[in-house]
């Protein structure tokens, strides 16, 4: 950030795991650790609809955004959310927006943003401007500005690339610049949900032959932590032993030590 756009305070905080927006989106809105949420990776298979789904589009992996709205699924009964940030303001008369690039509101936005007004942006200017003129109307506001153009460039560029390192800079600096012009009345926090890291390797599901003869579905999650279900007709040790064959190195979790993982990292992170 340039010398001209100090901040009053700084703080290195962590995540959760695994790492991805979904996952950590729902968490950041809801206090609750993935195990408690449900939204374990960018992809998740639900039992009760027998798919897997798209955690940020809400839909089939093979489908359209919203989908699972559009069929008529309460995502709430599908994901155990009892309440948001934003619905725990409204309890106490407490206005809420969120604004979201265009395109984005739906989806995940149905459980993470629920007891919020949610308004489309075009640029991150316009959102900031729009979004001071909603907190101008009320004594006491909650706003929260959604921003993809620093996680976007990590993905294509890689997270050490100059041309991220670029955009998270003028990202910064700009909505610093803003906020300072259109919100000097306002708190201002600036954070982001996760980050990157360089993928030193990579294995493809589809390059291990015969993979799909041990699994019920195919394999979900993140790509950090793979979710296998096992077939009836296989066992855990098939599965290592044909995952070794492929040189795919890891830990096996089972259901009950993935979840007492998933708490305990939330604990530990506090």
């Amino acid at each position: 950030m340039g010398n001209s756009l100090p901040v009053s305070r700084l703080y290195r905080i962590t995540s959760v795991f695994p790492t991805t927006t979904s996952t950590v989106l729902t968490t950041l809105f809801t206090g609750l650790s993935p195990g408690q949420h449900g939204v374990f990776g960018p992809n998740v298979y639900i039992k009760e609809i027998g798919t897997i789904v798209n955690t940020l589009s809400m839909g089939p992996v093979i489908g359209e955004r919203d989908g699972l709205h559009k069929m008529g699924y309460d995502l709430k009964k599908l994901f155990p959310i009892k309440s948001t940030i934003f619905e725990e303001l409204g309890n106490m008369g407490i206005r809420s927006r969120v604004y979201v690039p265009k395109g984005l509101s739906g989806g995940l936005s149905r459980i993470t943003y629920t007891g919020a007004e949610i308004v489309e942006y075009v640029t991150p200017y316009d959102a900031i401007i729009n979004a001071s003129k909603f907190l101008s109307e009320y004594r006491t506001s909650f706003v929260h500005i959604y921003i993809t153009t620093v996680d976007s460039a990590a993905h294509k560029y890689g997270p050490d690339s100059e041309e991220c390192n670029a955009v998270i800079r003028e990202t910064v600096d700009s909505v610093i610049r803003m906020a300072k012009k259109y919100m000097a009345d306002a708190t201002v926090l600036i954070t982001a949900d996760h980050g990157h890291d360089e993928v030193k390797s990579n294995v493809k599901a589809n390059d291990v032959q015969g993979l799909m003869r041990h699994l019920h579905v195919p394999p979900y999650g993140d790509a950090r932590a793979v979710y296998l279900k096992l077939s009836d007709r296989s066992s855990i040790d098939e599965l290592t032993a044909l995952l070794s064959r492929h040189n795919v190195a890891g830990r096996f979790l089972s259901r009950m030590m993935r979840l007492t993982w998933a708490y305990l990292v939330r604990f530990q992170a506090m």
